[in-house]
């Protein structure tokens, strides 16, 4: 019997809530208005803050820029005049994005990150290009097989393997190469230059001159 009445009492529950009138239109449109509040103080916030960052009242000058990762290869003088450029514009106004299309332009930088540091630091981390073979007289060949075109590419090219081929072909004249090196390592020998000739034919050239020819690309 207590189970019923108990059930009873929850079913007479249920039909008074049923019965129970919709919320007033004022309820309801006052819900809206302090929406619409909300909304207004932040769009004003937003305002009041992209107008400081305008008339400089938080835009402070950037004092300092830390590259956090070592440079072998880049040069400090030509990062900076990369750099310097959007940062003039302030911490706050500076085009982060615009300086990393600008930094990346730069030969020997193959990722670039930046972020700001409050209040008046930017902090740059870079991953330079590191070159594995010289590619004919007028780039250098990265461990993924791209081209890249440092000023002055045999200086830096000097006691690495020359690669020659169409530039499209890069990567896959790299990997031929580290495969035919592996062979010869085998009988104690090593591979000066490796090229892809324009009939798709390879070439091997050991230290003193002597070339092999290897037939074509399959």
């Amino acid at each position: 019997m207590l189970v019923i009445k108990g059930a009873q009492r929850r079913s007479a529950l249920a039909k008074q809530k049923a019965a129970a009138p919709p919320p007033p239109p004022e309820a309801t449109l006052n819900r809206l208005n302090n929406w619409m509040i909300v909304l207004l103080v932040v769009c004003v916030a937003t305002a009041v803050l992209i107008t400081l960052v305008r008339v400089g009242k938080l835009n402070y000058p950037v004092r300092s820029v830390r590259v956090d990762t070592p440079l072998y290869y880049l040069n400090q003088q030509e990062l900076m005049s990369s750099v310097g450029k959007e940062a003039a514009h302030g911490f706050l106004a500076a085009n982060l994005g615009r300086m990393q299309e600008s930094i990346e332009a730069l030969a020997w930088v193959k990722k670039v990150s930046i972020r700001r540091s409050w209040p008046d630091r930017l902090i740059i981390r870079i991953e330079e290009q590191q070159p594995v073979a010289l590619w004919g007289d007028k780039a250098l060949v990265n461990q993924e097989g791209e081209l890249f075109y440092p000023s002055n590419p045999q200086r830096y090219g000097k006691g690495l393997p020359r690669l020659i081929g169409p530039d499209e072909s890069s990567t896959k004249v790299l990997q031929t190469y580290l495969q035919i090196r592996s062979y010869f390592q085998l009988v104690s020998t090593d591979i000066d230059t490796l090229i892809l000739t324009d009939r798709r034919a390879w070439e091997v050239v050991r230290p003193g001159g002597m070339k092999l020819l290897l037939g074509r690309e399959k």
